[in-house]
């Protein structure tokens, strides 16, 4: 038996569903259970360092880009002195600058090579390497070569700047396994017999690949917009289809711009319900609420099961006593949170209760942030509404008298 989540998304802040994905990767070891938590984007290395403190460990990552090179998870080390012998030889190096994040390598003085370290500064993540000072490939790796992005120096608006143009897979022996060329019209997926793939076709290709039969499952946190679903339930119908619906998501007529009223992500549970074998939601209130809505857009009833997503591990109670007329949110900084609305009450109340102030926590989209911190400043509210960043909060909540959120999300 093979469990398979879809999927871990790669160039996005954390949500809930990532936080809920760890804790069910805690939960996957504890029952000795062989679990691949699946990428259907190529992952760069902040993506991948996210989910390992999220709670998913290297080798339970899995990526269909990475399947085309044979590796079957990300996990692996290239030690640093075996890169820079391989390169000194082959490049005649002259001169060798380090630091602890890079390497540079010279040869007459020119820099032909540098080399991005891991955190230990004991293994390459990646090696780019230069022709009179312009990039032209830039390679990454785990245990040994996985795959080289490919560049050419091409000119926007009079500035000149390195165009990717391919990607270039390999397997374990060195061979080129598959390429990947940048067209106008998107991605095109070249094999060495001659194979040509668009992405969603290479997905069904991996889904295909998978095998899957009754013996497996298939748990999916995040149908929208989501171009392995639809493959999912063509080619992977044998296996027993689990979905998770992490928050209800309804709306009334009016509130929201999809058809149904509800949150675009979980429209695919509505419309393919007769694919799925069960639902997994938080809670028996949201449980009766989906059955509902099942019946009032007239779709198939699937099985629904009330699994918590997370949960404590214990109960925390304050050893003192809790600040007086103190307020905070933890949430990704989005506008869909709705913080402003809080702000703008917390400055409104201020003026009725002296003594109250609000802290946020948790980090997300930059230029909102920015201006939710003009808010603050053009009200003067910096002494009493602050922003502290993304930290484990486990021990914080108890420290305060109130949770607040304005999210209609």
């Amino acid at each position: 038996m093979s469990i398979y989540v879809f999927s871990l998304l790669s160039g996005y802040e954390l949500s809930g569903v990532d936080i809920a994905q760890g804790r069910r990767a805690e939960y996957f070891r504890k029952l000795n259970t062989s679990v691949k938590y699946v990428f259907n984007e190529l992952p760069n290395q902040n993506t991948i360092d996210r989910y390992v403190k999220c709670g998913i460990q290297l080798d339970e990552m899995l990526s269909v880009h990475m399947k085309l090179s044979g590796a079957e998870s990300l996990a692996g080390n290239y030690p640093v002195d075996k890169k820079i012998s391989e390169l000194s030889e082959s490049m005649n190096i002259d001169n060798i600058v380090s630091n602890e994040k890079f390497i540079t390598l010279y040869k007459n003085g020119m820099r032909v090579a540098v080399l991005e370290l891991k955190e230990d500064s004991k293994y390459v993540l990646t090696v780019q390497l230069f022709d009179r000072e312009r990039l032209i490939v830039k390679e990454f790796y785990t245990d040994r070569l996985l795959y080289a992005e490919h560049y050419v120096t091409a000119d926007k608006n009079g500035a000149l700047y390195a165009k990717l143009i391919r990607k270039t897979f390999i397997d374990e022996r060195g061979r080129v396994t598959c390429e990947c060329l940048y067209e106008e019209n998107g991605e095109m997926y070249v094999f060495p017999n001659g194979e040509c793939l668009t992405k969603y076709e290479l997905i069904e290709k991996f889904i295909i690949e998978l095998n899957l039969t009754e013996k497996d499952i298939i748990i999916i946190d995040r149908p929208s917009n989501m171009n392995y679903v639809q493959p999912l339930f063509s080619y992977g119908s044998r296996a027993y289809i689990m979905v998770f619906l992490h928050s209800g998501h309804y709306f009334k007529k009016g509130e929201a711009p999809e058809g149904l009223y509800i949150n675009c992500e979980y429209y695919g549970w509505f419309k393919y319900s007769k694919n799925i074998d069960v639902v997994i939601v938080s809670t028996e209130e949201q449980k009766i609420d989906l059955e509902e809505k099942y019946r009032t857009y007239q779709c198939y009833i699937p099985r629904i099961e009330v699994i918590p997503a997370s949960g404590l591990d214990e109960i925390r109670y304050p050893e003192e006593e809790r600040k007086d007329y103190s307020l905070l949110t933890v949430s990704r900084i989005d506008e869909r949170k709705n913080i402003k609305w809080i702000i703008e009450s917390v400055i409104r109340a201020k003026k009725i209760l002296p003594n109250l102030f609000f802290d946020i926590y948790g980090t997300g989209n930059r230029e909102y942030m920015n201006s939710l911190i003009d808010v603050i400043r053009d009200n003067n509210a910096d002494a009493f509404i602050s922003f502290k960043g993304k930290m484990d909060v486990s021990e914080i909540y108890k420290k305060y008298e109130a949770y607040i959120s304005a999210s209609l999300w």
